[in-house]
């Protein structure tokens, strides 16, 4: 029994055929999406990695750290939640939201660049900081953004199910263990 199937333990007759379904279409679209995420990252941390060490081999002796680890940004905040949610079979928000929380990335990434740049040059800049305070709104919105819609589409499948029960024309017993589990052990009494 997979996982999808466990979830939904039938709130009307077939119940958990169809909506095991289509959670499994949708998983192995939300996979295929995060291991292309992952692969995308991974070319862009190789491509900051490559950056960092030709700018660095020409900058006569000076290091920055900012330059030498930039590529550890998209790394681990592309990569690892790319990775984790591939292994882990988690559903990637919407298009919409992946595509802000990169952005958020590699504002980050681009900032650490830009700022060892400037320490390998010997001067600072006080607008760096719009670099680091824009990257994290925008990955801050997007996990907000990702949590709302997390939350209103269980509402949704709440409803439905709850929609389902009332079109089905039987009489539904339901014995609630928990507000997500809403309808969990329901019987139909309608025989």
């Amino acid at each position: 029994m997979s996982t999808s199937d466990r979830r939904c333990t039938g709130a009307w007759p077939g119940a958990h055929a169809f909506q095991g379904g289509f959670s499994r279409a949708i998983g192995e679209a939300s996979r295929s999406r995060a291991r292309t995420s992952a692969l995308r990252y991974i070319a862009i941390s190789v491509g900051f990695a490559l950056f960092g060490g030709i700018y660095e081999a020409f900058s006569h002796d000076v290091f920055s750290a900012f330059m030498a680890f930039a590529f550890a940004i998209p790394l681990f905040g592309g990569v690892l939640p790319a990775v984790i949610a591939d292994v882990c079979h988690l559903e990637l928000p919407s298009k919409g939201i992946v595509t802000l929380y990169g952005a958020g990335v590699m504002m980050l990434a681009v900032g650490s660049v830009m700022r060892g740049v400037l320490d390998i040059y010997g001067t600072t800049n006080a607008k760096l900081a719009i670099y680091l305070i824009v990257g994290i709104a925008m990955i801050l919105c997007a996990v907000m953004l990702a949590l709302i819609a997390k939350r209103r589409s269980r509402s949704a499948a709440h409803r439905s199910a709850s929609n389902r029960e009332r079109s089905a024309g039987g009489v539904v017993e339901c014995v609630s263990q928990a507000p997500r589990h809403r309808f969990a052990n329901c019987k139909d009494l309608s025989n």
